[in-house]
């Protein structure tokens, strides 16, 4: 079974990130506008949606937004940055992941 069935479709990989001038990447309360929500609400365990140009992306697309642009990151950016939760199907292949966003486990906010 690939990872993109058993995908849990919470919209995770699809917050906005913004990267710090220290590095650090933060995880914004936003999503990408291609993420159309299908069911639940943002904040709820319930929240599914999909990403309606999921076969189109391509590694460091750059999605237009109001503020600018922001990258598309690949499921492998987003393990190697520590942003996927711990109970993605992503990262149940990778021994030890440790997820670097305490409190948003499961989509649900701190």
């Amino acid at each position: 079974m690939t990872v993109r069935i058993r995908c849990r479709r919470c919209g995770e990989c699809c917050r906005i990130k913004v990267q710090h001038p220290n590095g650090k990447i933060e995880l914004t309360d936003e999503y990408c506008p291609h993420f159309h929500f299908r069911d639940g609400k943002v904040g709820d365990s319930t929240l599914r949606g999909e990403c309606a140009i999921y076969l189109l992306r391509s590694p460091g697309m750059l999605v237009p937004m109001d503020f600018g642009p922001i990258q598309c990151l690949t499921a492998i950016d987003m393990l190697q940055k520590r942003l996927l939760p711990e109970s993605c199907p992503y990262t149940e292949q990778v021994p030890g992941y440790k997820s670097s966003r305490p409190g948003r486990e499961n989509g649900n906010p701190a």
